[in-house]
């Protein structure tokens, strides 16, 4: 592991099917990612991930910034809703 690695969870030493699903890097002033195209079904299952990761966020930014979990969630909701709207082939096109 490099001094740049994140550690893996000790929880995941437990499961012996474990697997890492996700890696996210931040270069150049851009976001890189490696995805484990294993995971789920289908597309709404990645969704749940997304949105797990997004609790994660919001406990994470709560307790280092000293404000509720649910305005972390909202802050985190805005950022997804202003990056769509940024994305012009995205834009309009995401409903229910």
């Amino acid at each position: 592991m490099s001094e740049n690695e994140l550690p893996i969870p000790p929880e995941t030493s437990m499961d012996p099917e474990a697997f890492e699903l996700l890696r996210i890097w931040a270069a150049n002033n851009e976001i890189h990612v490696a995805l484990e195209s294993g995971f789920g079904d289908s597309a709404k299952d990645f969704g749940v991930l997304v949105s797990d990761l997004m609790e994660h966020g919001a406990r994470l930014y709560a307790e280092r910034d000293g404000v509720s979990e649910l305005a972390a969630r909202k802050a985190i909701m805005k950022g997804i809703r202003e990056r769509l709207a940024e994305n012009k082939n995205l834009s309009g096109e995401i409903g229910e």
